[in-house]
């Protein structure tokens, strides 16, 4: 028992493919030892809890531990958090943890930090992408006036009414709009801190943790230490790169699969993101951007992991009815595009405001980076999507002007 304590146990928490590389590339790099990884997921991502364990090398592991989460457990009520801030006490319990690292700093991960602080465990940050720096950019994506608020209300109000109608069960959705529709109405006479205040006072005070931000760490292991400095107190900051080290699983995927085989130095790669914008709408605005600037060059489609059937439809259509010479990568498991990138080493990367843009740089300086946000931006005005949306994705682009020299058109 003695020796247990004396030993330095590590705690790990991930809930993507991503940010396990980072967390594997940090412990690679500041050479730890004794690690334990603990996977967050809910019942709605089973299939990538699989893939997520068996991604894990375990020479860097002692132990794996899997902590079910309520389904969107970013929707917060009383009895998710309750679950939830369980399920994290329990698990720090089970080990003498001296250290926390986290990827995460908002909403539920900050029953981490009350934990360490109660505990006197460290608590430290490591990357996760261009997420991590997202206070560096003020974000307004709400009207400050009562009238905008509910214009926009209105709007969504009359979208969905009309979706309602559209679908098989047109007696019980209509009635589930309706009651949508008046807290959408009610919510627009508040601003969203207002909002916030008022939800907050209905919460239990060891709860209300949850809605704030961590914004002090022992230690933050990030690309951009300097403006990681910008946002968070810490004693020590250090430069972190992932390393992208692959499994021999992975190797084998990306230099023996068939979607990967005409994928060269030759090549520009386009990484798609989600928005919430129509899939025809978002398909044909990337599609002529690429026709406009490669039409001479073969391009390759990496869909973001949470893609759907139909986004990656609609791409072999709209590539099919422009001609273009384009494939699509659709890996049967989810491979960080950096991944593929240290492999293959394409010429260009093209993205609208992916956090690969930026790691592109840091990994493979040879390889060029191009952001579409602008010429994307200006079509989503011209087809009147959502000002929200196109706030959004706005907002996105100045974090990505902030963090590098990268070229938008």
């Amino acid at each position: 028992m003695f020796e247990r304590w004396c030993i330095d146990i590590n705690l790990f928490i991930v809930s993507n493919i991503g940010q396990l590389y980072q967390a594997q590339a940090l412990i690679r790099k500041e050479k730890l030892d004794e690690n334990v990884i603990a996977i967050l997921y809910t019942n709605l991502n089973t299939t990538i809890l699989d893939y997520l364990i068996g991604s894990v090398d375990n020479e860097l592991f002692t132990q794996k531990e899997t902590v079910l989460l309520p389904n969107y457990p970013n929707k917060f009520s009383i009895r998710k958090l309750r679950n939830i801030k369980m399920s994290y006490e329990k698990l720090v319990e089970k080990y003498s943890f001296n250290k926390i690292f986290l990827c995460s700093y908002e909403t539920h991960y900050n029953y981490f930090k009350d934990i360490a602080k109660e505990n006197g465990i460290e608590l430290n940050l490591f990357e996760e992408g261009t997420a991590t720096y997202k206070f560096l950019i003020y974000e307004d994506v709400e009207s400050p006036t009562i009238s905008g608020r509910f214009k926009r209300a209105f709007t969504l109000n009359k979208n969905d009414l009309r979706r309602s109608f559209e679908s098989k069960n047109y007696i019980i959705k209509p009635l589930k709009i309706m009651v949508r529709s008046v807290k959408r109405f009610a919510a627009a006479l508040f601003t969203k801190n207002q909002r916030e205040k008022i939800k907050l006072y209905f919460y239990p005070e060891d709860l209300k943790s949850a809605f704030q931000t961590i914004d002090e760490f022992d230690e933050v292991f990030v690309a951009f230490p300097e403006k990681a400095k910008l946002i968070f107190k810490a004693k020590k900051y250090t430069e972190l790169i992932s390393d992208f080290s692959l499994n021999q699983e992975t190797k084998r995927l990306i230099t023996e699969s068939c979607a990967l085989e005409h994928l060269n130095e030759h090549s520009v790669v386009f990484v798609n993101q989600r928005y919430n914008v129509p899939h025809a709408v978002h398909v044909d605005i990337i599609i002529s951007f690429l026709k406009r600037h490669f039409s001479e060059d073969r391009i390759f489609i990496k869909f973001h992991p949470k893609d759907s059937e139909q986004v990656k439809q609609e791409f072999e259509d709209q590539i099919k009815l422009n001609n273009l010479n384009a494939e699509i990568i659709d890996l049967d498991i989810e491979v960080p595009f950096e991944a593929i990138l240290k492999v293959k080493r394409p010429k260009m990367v093209v993205g609208i405001s992916s956090t690969s843009l930026i790691y592109t740089e840091k990994i493979l300086p040879s390889t060029k980076t191009l952001s579409c946000a602008n010429y994307y931006i200006n079509h989503l005005v011209e087809q009147a999507i959502d000002d929200k949306v196109v706030n959004l994705i706005t907002y996105h682009k100045k974090i990505l002007e902030t963090m590098s020299d990268i070229e938008i058109k």
